[in-house]
């Protein structure tokens, strides 16, 4: 049972925050039921309750001064953070023909051609985003509706969850073109979001992988910029997952910045991906820094939207390479079978072109996708 103790420190986001919304990360010891219904009874005013992170012992809520000063005396809670705001990491642009699948599987630049082994076996992707464009006609049957945060409608209404899904698993534009593509909404219709949604999110990804048993990967086109990092629970969230088995794939962010000052960029169980270009440089808006594992190409691609069912949009961003990686995993894991995120890591780095990228500030590892061929 809860009782009062010196309060804690609320820790404060050094980015763009959500107001009065705060992630409650409990004890490990603490029954989490049982604290909700002590803190149910002690909300006063517009103060709610809002989703629950069962597998990280944790909550999210608005709360007010009053309702926060309880939580932030009891000894139940180990941490308190303010929630903070999510974006997408696109740019839209015109531009030629697609290029990206041929870069990932050719050595020697460039023949135009996606070179692969057909892998049979399908692989889940969840897509953590504005949503999936299902019935376009890059997915066929293969695309499905998971998850909507509350207040979103079931649609994408944005396009960007149906261009990073499309370059992970489309019939034409897609890495891995038998993967099970699972929409996770997070997103509104402008790309915006926030911490607890997406946690919200991954609470649902966790429940659906252990009910599945299927080998699972996770694409975050997203995230948030801290220029003094403070704030700890997606990076965590990440953490459980990929302790369950789960792969996640997180794009570094579109600020030209270190990206370790991104989240879920900097989560260390995550494989990072920045953006190359045609001329295997660097993509001039990438982050950099020892946090990234890879990169793959992320300027100027050929990817589906929303609009009509063939409807089609060049774009560019880490946004886009990050996909490139997801779909990759997925084709390693039918291809070869499921092993551990930190092994696949290893080895999408013993398959990957080392020390080919230009542009690439020091500290930051220098490989380049590739399929192994």
């Amino acid at each position: 049972m809860a009782h009062e103790t010196n309060p804690i420190d609320v820790v404060c986001a050094s980015g763009a925050k959500k107001e009065s919304s705060y992630i409650v990360h409990l004890k490990a010891s603490v029954d989490m039921a049982a604290h909700l219904q002590w803190l149910r009874q002690r909300l006063s005013g517009d103060s709610e309750i809002n989703d629950d992170y069962s597998f990280m012992n944790a909550f999210s809520g608005k709360f007010n001064e009053q309702t926060l000063a309880a939580l932030r005396a009891s000894s139940d809670v180990e941490r308190i953070e303010e929630d903070a705001e999510i974006s997408l990491f696109s740019k839209i642009v015109q531009g030629p023909a697609p290029w990206g699948l041929n870069r990932i599987s050719q050595r020697p630049w460039l023949k135009f051609e996606y070179t692969y082994i057909g892998a049979s076996n399908p692989v889940d992707i969840y897509i953590v985003d504005t949503g999936i464009f299902t019935s376009h006609i890059e997915f066929g049957s293969r695309a499905s509706w998971g998850y909507t945060y509350k207040g979103l409608p079931n649609v994408d209404d944005n396009g960007h969850g149906t261009q990073v899904a499309s370059v992970a698993g489309g019939t034409h534009a897609g890495v891995f073109k038998n993967a099970h593509l699972i929409a996770v909404k997070v997103l509104d219709a402008k790309g915006n979001g926030s911490v607890t949604a997406t946690l919200a999110g991954i609470a649902y990804i966790m429940r659906a992988v252990q009910a599945s048993r299927r080998p699972s990967v996770v694409n975050f086109s997203l995230g948030f910029y801290e220029p003094d990092p403070t704030l700890i629970s997606l990076d965590k969230a990440i953490a459980k997952m990929t302790d369950a088995g789960i792969h996640v794939c997180a794009a570094s962010g579109n600020n030209n910045v270190n990206a370790g000052l991104v989240s879920p960029a900097r989560a260390p169980s995550a494989v990072t991906v920045g953006a190359s270009n045609m001329l295997d440089r660097r993509w001039h808006l990438s982050n950099y820094g020892a946090v990234l594992n890879i990169f793959a190409p992320g300027e100027n691609i050929q990817m589906a939207t929303i609009g009509d069912r063939s409807a089609t949009i060049y774009s560019s961003g880490t946004s886009f390479a990050c996909p490139h990686l997801a779909g990759l995993i997925a084709y390693t894991i039918s291809l070869r079978g499921n092993q551990s995120p930190s092994a696949m890591s290893q080895y999408l780095k013993s398959t990957a072109l080392a020390n080919v990228l230009g542009d690439i500030p020091a500290g930051t590892p220098n490989f380049l996708a590739n399929n192994g061929f």
